[in-house]
């Protein structure tokens, strides 16, 4: 299961902590192992795309990545 915990339509991005309790909360209904992390939608979901810079697209990927290895080190 996908969990889309982070939106992809403007710069501003929630804490990491506001991110691994998001998908804590979803472990307690799915298997730690049966979820995976991603952007709510991609970058550019339209023909002309998001005001959303490059920099701040980096940044949440980089989010997302920390998120993940905090989640699922030990998994």
């Amino acid at each position: 299961m996908v969990l889309g915990i982070l939106n992809t339509k403007g710069p501003e991005n929630p804490t990491k902590e506001e991110l691994v309790a998001k998908v804590r909360e979803a472990a307690q209904y799915v298997d730690i192992k049966q979820l995976c992390i991603s952007g709510q939608c991609g970058f550019a979901s339209s023909q002309h795309g998001n005001l959303i810079a490059q920099e701040d697209q980096d940044k949440k990927i980089s989010l997302l990545v920390e998120v993940a290895k905090e989640v699922w080190n030990d998994v």
